[in-house]
């Protein structure tokens, strides 16, 4: 590869071998943005403010006064940094939908802060388990070639770290174990209860994962010699980045379920309504 090439020999081999249009505009789209941004200043993402990419007073509503803002479903407890309201709702949008990656560091930052305070609250819980897995909240192919890149398994990478670097001793897997079906609708374009209804179902294992990654998730539910170790059981951690009614954690965590404990789910920011 040449020293100043802007992609590797590798990436042009991916773009130019036949994978389909749509992902070639989706690396060219994003290396345009990308290119864009070193000609031409950025604005706040949250309020639009000249010369930088998330001001100080947009920041200030973000690290909202309930932080971490929880919500009890079921048996699992879901906690979110802040409000899908206001700057919040701006620079999540345009992170995801417009390729900001420069709004990258601060927002996966921001979950990793959140994953901290989730285990220093319940450490004690999270101990008891020798395996823990970290599964972002699926999206569709077309999403994520029409985006350019998966928003959500980027932030569930900065949750897995800082799971990780709480328990070095366990075993801690990062895994896209989720996928939605070909049947599954949109949820953006679905309110109130029918957003459970369309994820009822709709959630299915990613099956090549799987396989891939089957000794450590396959468990006997059967008591180990130490009760207060559940060696055999995997503890499973869901990250999405808008908890707007809880369907889509709901939905994952109906399939997780079947292969071991769903305890927990992260997420960036929620909807006031779910209070």
């Amino acid at each position: 590869m040449a020293e100043n090439s802007i992609i590797s020999d590798s990436e042009r081999e991916k773009i130019w071998a036949g994978r389909g249009v749509a992902r070639n505009k989706s690396v060219l789209s994003t290396w345009l943005a990308e290119l864009a941004r070193l000609i031409w200043a950025l604005n706040c993402a949250g309020c639009n403010l000249q010369d930088t990419d998330i001001c100080g007073n947009c920041i200030a509503t973000i690290h909202h006064e309930n932080y971490p803002i929880l919500t009890a479903q079921d048996d699992m407890l879901a906690v979110s940094r802040t409000f899908y309201q206001g700057a919040a709702r701006n620079i999540i949008l345009k992170f995801k939908d417009h390729k900001r990656l420069d709004l990258e560091p601060f927002i996966t930052g921001e979950m990793q802060k959140l994953t901290k305070k989730l285990v220093q609250e319940n450490h004690s819980t999270l101990a008891t388990y020798d395996k823990i897995a970290i599964v972002p909240a699926p999206s569709s192919r077309k999403n994520i070639s029409k985006r350019g890149h998966w928003p959500t398994q980027k932030l569930s990478t900065s949750v897995y770290l800082a799971v990780k670097d709480a328990f070095p001793e366990a075993q801690i897997r990062h895994i896209a174990l989720l996928k939605n079906s070909a049947k599954a609708k949109k949820q953006v374009k679905i309110q109130g209860a029918d957003r459970e209804a369309n994820k009822k179902g709709n959630v299915q294992l990613a099956k090549l994962k799987y396989h891939q990654h089957k000794k450590f998730l396959t468990t006997s539910h059967e008591p180990t010699s130490d009760a207060t170790v559940n060696s055999d059981n995997v503890l499973f951690i869901l990250v999405d980045d808008i908890f707007t009614t809880g369907a889509t954690i709901k939905g994952c965590k109906t399939m997780l379920d079947t292969l071991g404990d769903t305890k927990f789910a992260i997420t960036f920011a929620k909807t006031e309504s779910n209070e």
